[in-house]
């Protein structure tokens, strides 16, 4: 059984689709079926994506491996890999080659996840805002391999239920991808985490990344001597260090952390003039 026709197997089973229903209302016959099924063969990219769109995933998510339990995708997702670690080190030569302008736009980001792995975990919510606390994007995403994620939801609050009717990551892609191409600084806490994730949905950046929480680790002080450097802080202790007031903002919301990260970066760069 080929990983495509493995997914898509999962996808009639996870939504009660019988194989005739689905070969009828997509107008297919049988032989194609069969051709998956017994001969490996992926169908071409106007059925692909008629497919896609009937069962609301993308077309990456049908040919991404990502739940095809053989050594063919162990193979694939170490390619995977291999070609994020390739971006990543392109994106990030590129950036040192450039030179910031006189008047950098800023840009600051945060996200919501269905976990810490941003190679098997997806986004939940994207939100990102200018200097001025302008929002520039605001969107929850419904995630298109994970189907739960308790541990998460009992912090961030968001449940399937939440994100059913919500669009995929790659629906929003290209608008993302505008945004984050027109900064020269994007701005964060703990960013690199928030990156790694957009990175993973296909969007890049060669921006200058200012990470707030590894700056304020230095400035809160508390050193760690297993590793040899000072202790990350909590985002919500960082704000209160420096008197952030959440009015009735939720706390793990991005679009609220976004507000907070920036009142944070703000009063330390005028502690640096000081």
């Amino acid at each position: 059984m080929t990983a495509f026709f493995y997914t898509l197997n999962s996808l009639l089973n996870k939504n009660d689709i019988t194989k005739n229903k689905f070969l009828n209302d997509l107008k297919l016959d049988e032989n194609s079926f069969t051709e998956w099924e017994s001969h490996g063969t992926v169908p071409d990219g106007n059925i692909l994506l008629d497919i896609a769109l009937y069962f609301d995933v993308s077309v990456d998510y049908l040919l991404a491996y990502y739940n095809y339990p053989s050594l063919e995708h162990v193979k694939l997702l170490n390619h995977q890999n291999d070609i994020y670690n390739s971006a990543r080190r392109y994106y990030s030569e590129k950036f040192q080659q450039a030179s910031l302008p006189e008047n950098p736009k800023r840009i600051v980001i945060d996200t919501e996840t269905t976990g810490l792995n941003s190679d098997a975990d997806e986004i939940l919510q994207l939100s990102i805002i200018d200097e001025n606390a302008e929002t520039l994007y605001n969107q929850y995403f419904k995630p298109q391999r994970v189907k739960s994620w308790c541990d998460a939801q009992a912090i961030n609050g968001i449940s399937p239920e939440m994100v059913k009717n919500c669009p995929p990551i790659w629906k929003e892609r290209d608008k993302i991808q505008s945004i984050i191409e027109s900064a020269d600084i994007i701005i964060g806490y703990n960013t690199s985490f928030d990156i790694d994730f957009l990175f993973f949905a296909e969007v890049f950046s060669t921006a200058k990344i200012v990470d707030v929480m590894e700056d304020f680790a230095e400035i809160y002080g508390e050193w760690n001597d297993y590793f040899d450097s000072y202790k990350w802080q909590k985002l919500s202790d960082c704000a209160e260090y420096y008197k952030y007031n959440w009015k009735n903002d939720k706390r793990h919301d991005s679009l609220a952390a976004c507000r907070a990260i920036l009142h944070c970066y703000k009063e330390m760069q005028k502690n640096k003039h000081e």
